[in-house]
């Protein structure tokens, strides 16, 4: 919509046309002046004509108007419902113009409120941008039963090795004509961009799949396998007279290397070999794993050729899982089912995101979370270290499958598992039951050596119980960016985000209390402590008090505050210097208060906090007004004889605190 100053130039404009050139009206003072004048006035009464046609239509109309057009279709929404102007603009036309009981219609409601990432099959890449593109190189993708190859060249992005999830987003979206939308999620608590793709569908028949391609090694979109060797030797042999070959580790770059079946690979993944990882041509594609053991791997590839190779860059070999992705595979997940004749089944999460809430005013509990750049076998370089103690724990972002085992015994220094398979020489276990990470120096035979701390002081056993490995570290120090004193050997987190292992309050974002509009009265910081005592049942005037400087000259106070012993409010008329109040003698005190007790200063009624936020309020949010409203949309929108059922998914742990995470798709309309 154009602003009044642009209204008023297009008046003006509308004006001066109206006289022959040879007025020459903008060289005219005066003349210019009084059309200036009469346009001021016509621009402010077109803005007034376009506000109200704008709010006569539910795409823009926005706050009452908003709600008086939805309310004419039968849409409404309550004020604790947290749902946004733009939102509702959307919602009205899905809900009061539709006809009824159209599984799509119903669909494109739950899409409107709960965003693509919870309606249609998507997938995200594991690392952020930038990435790595050849000229030439491409993306094999499957899309609702469909294969699309996109093709990337260097009209793509502006450098093709520090490639932007938009450029790819863009990229991608086009050369599929839509079929797949390329979008770009950025982590709001670290600002780093990763790139998205998701089908067009909306529900569960739309599912999306990551076939290869060689961009796949700079994404490692799906459920990558973080298998990591410094500097590894792989023989490629052909595996008897099959077409397979097989991959061995010959020579491993280090003991602390995690191998593939901790790493999580598994028959029926798939294995990518960058284009210019230096493998021979024939063994360079995607392939599908056909075995997987400790230090080798199978593959199908009929024209593959011997060799003994060292890759060139950590991402020349990617493992990846081959499954679809499907919104019914996600833990957050809005869908609509017809499981009979005549009934539906509605899955909800239980927190709506259009019900948005910003950083300011919340009590954050948060912790350092950052990428790791660099690392030695005992120190680890992040993109920076705030939210991170001198000295503590670490923990890798991105989980993946790991080992586990049962315990079959423990001394003050060992845990002996069943079996120790699969777990690196060095590293750390989680107990369940003891609900502590035991870090080891060491493997004997089944035994985990060096074990810290002691296993035996457990409030329970932990024997019989399973122990999974763990990718946690610990360090002693912080020196710049780089914590040191890291154990154990920390190399395979290089270009992983890793966080400190334990939520802290973060005290840059302030707000203590939650304010209570409500209430008789509100405390404030200025605080002191009487100098004599005070009898109950007596009346008094004069008030001696240690400090008053910082008290207004007139108000209020309250004695022992927010205890047993609270007495006040009670009014002050004015101060002596800084050390005596005089009170209002006019009710007697209820209560005795010895001397050195303190004094805070009140005020009547509640408190109001600003509504630019400024003061910080910790406010508490419901969700759950905003989700009943969209099941009553819903609802609405089924005809009789029609039967729903809601399913309410809850978050798998209470306290949770998710990664914040929002979403813009820079080339593609969400609707």
């Amino acid at each position: 919509m154009p602003t009044e100053q642009e209204l008023q130039d297009q008046a003006y404009q509308a004006l001066k046309s109206k006289f022959p050139k040879r007025y020459r009206v903008d060289a005219q003072v005066y003349l210019k002046g009084l059309l200036k004048a009469f346009a001021v006035g016509d621009g402010y009464i077109n803005m007034l004509i376009r506000q109200v046609r704008d709010n006569l239509f539910a795409g823009k109309a926005e706050g009452k108007y908003s709600d008086a057009v939805g309310a004419r279709y039968g849409v409404v929404r309550s004020q604790g419902s947290g749902i946004s102007d733009e939102t509702f603009q959307k919602i009205i036309p899905v809900v009061g113009m539709s006809p009824k009981q159209v599984t799509h219609t119903l669909q494109k409601l739950l899409d409107v409120v709960y965003g693509p990432y919870a309606t249609a099959a998507n997938l995200t890449a594991s690392v952020p941008q930038p990435y790595r593109m050849l000229d030439g190189g491409d993306l094999i993708l499957k899309v609702d039963g469909l294969t699309k190859t996109v093709e990337f060249d260097s009209n793509d992005a502006d450098d093709l090795n520090a490639v932007t999830a938009e450029e790819l987003a863009a990229a991608i979206t086009s050369k599929t004509d839509g079929s797949v939308i390329g979008s770009v999620i950025t982590d709001s608590i670290t600002g780093k961009m990763f790139l998205n793709v998701r089908t067009k569908t909306i529900g569960t028949q739309g599912f999306i799949q990551v076939l290869g391609g060689d961009l796949q090694t700079s994404l490692k979109m799906a459920v990558a396998r973080d298998t990591v060797a410094d500097t590894p030797e792989w023989a490629v042999t052909r595996y008897s007279t099959k077409d397979e070959m097989q991959f061995t580790l010959t020579a491993p770059g280090g003991a602390d290397d995690p191998l593939l079946i901790a790493a999580g690979v598994r028959v029926g993944d798939l294995l990518t070999v960058r284009y210019d990882s230096g493998f021979a041509l024939a063994n360079v594609g995607t392939f599908p794993i056909t075995a997987v053991g400790a230090d080798f791997f199978r593959v199908t590839n009929n024209e593959g050729v011997v060799e003994t190779v060292i890759p060139t860059n950590d991402d020349d070999l990617t493992f990846y899982s081959s499954d679809a992705s499907n919104i019914l595979l996600y833990r957050r997940t809005a869908t609509i089912m017809e499981t009979s004749p005549g009934e539906h089944t509605v899955i909800l999460p239980v927190t709506i995101p259009v019900v948005a809430r910003t950083l300011r005013g919340a009590h954050h509990f948060r912790g350092g979370y950052n990428r790791a750049v660099s690392a030695t076998s005992s120190t680890l370089t992040l993109d920076g270290v705030t939210g991170f103690t001198a000295t503590g724990e670490i923990r890798k972002q991105t989980a993946r499958n790991v080992a586990k085992s049962s315990v079959s015994s423990v001394t003050s220094n060992t845990i002996v598992l069943v079996s120790s398979g699969g777990f690196p020489t060095k590293g750390s276990v989680y107990s369940p039951v003891s609900k502590t990470f035991y870090f080891y120096s060491g493997i004997s035979g089944n035994a985990l050596t060096g074990v810290t701390p002691n296993p035996t002081a457990a409030v329970v056993s932990i024997v019989g119980s399973s122990a999974k490995y763990s990718e946690r570290y610990k360090y002693t120090g912080i020196t710049g960016n780089t914590l040191t004193g890291v154990f154990p050997n920390p190399v395979s987190l290089i270009s992983f985000d890793v966080a400190f292992a334990k939520t802290v309050i973060n005290t840059s974002q302030p707000g203590s209390f939650i304010f209570h509009p409500q209430a008789t009265k509100t405390l404030h910081k200025e605080t002191t402590t009487i100098v004599s005592d005070i009898v109950q049942g007596e009346a008094s005037t004069f008030l001696r008090v240690t400090d008053c400087s910082g008290f207004p000259d007139t108000g209020y106070i309250v004695f022992e505050a927010m205890t047993d012993a609270e007495e006040g409010p009670i009014e002050y008329l004015s101060k002596i210097g800084s050390t005596a109040l005089i009170i209002n003698p006019s009710t007697p005190f209820s209560k005795n208060h010895l001397a050195g007790t303190g004094l805070r200063r009140a005020s009547l009624g509640g408190y109001t906090p600003r509504v630019d936020g400024s003061d910080y309020p910790v406010f508490v949010t419901s969700t759950a007004p905003a989700r009943e409203l969209i099941e009553t949309y819903i609802t609405a929108l089924c005809k009789a004889g029609v039967v729903i059922n809601f399913d309410i998914l809850v978050p798998e742990f209470k306290w949770s605190i998710p990664q914040a995470l929002h979403a813009s798709s820079p080339t593609a309309t969400e609707l």
